[in-house]
C-alpha cells in the first residue's frame, strides 16, 4: 500500500501537467521510442490528430507525448501545433 500511493501521486501530477497538442497537418510523423532518431519507430501519427505533451526537452528537441490510445512516444517538436489546424 506504501508503494502505491506514491505511484497514484505520480501519475495525477502527469496528467495534470500534460498540453494538449496536435500532430502538424502536412504529412503523418514517426513516434519514437527514444529521444532521437536512432530509436526505433514505434508508430506513425496521422496528421492533425490530437496528443499530450507529457514532458519537454529542449536539448534534444524530442517531448515525451501520449496518444488518443493512451502509447507513449518520442516525436520533434516541430511536428507539433498548439492549435488544430483549419
Amino acid at each position: 500500500m506504501k508503494r502505491l500511493i506514491p505511484l497514484l501521486f505520480l501519475l495525477i501530477v502527469g496528467c495534470l501537467q500534460a498540453e494538449p497538442r496536435y500532430i502538424t497537418d502536412r504529412t503523418p510523423i514517426t513516434m519514437r521510442a527514444g529521444e532521437g532518431t536512432n530509436h526505433k519507430i514505434q508508430r506513425m501519427l496521422p496528421a492533425g490528430e490530437r496528443v499530450e505533451m507529457l514532458s519537454s526537452n529542449r536539448k534534444t528537441g524530442y517531448p515525451r507525448i501520449r496518444d488518443s490510445k493512451g502509447r507513449t512516444g518520442f516525436v520533434l517538436t516541430r511536428q507539433l501545433m498548439p492549435k488544430p489546424s483549419a
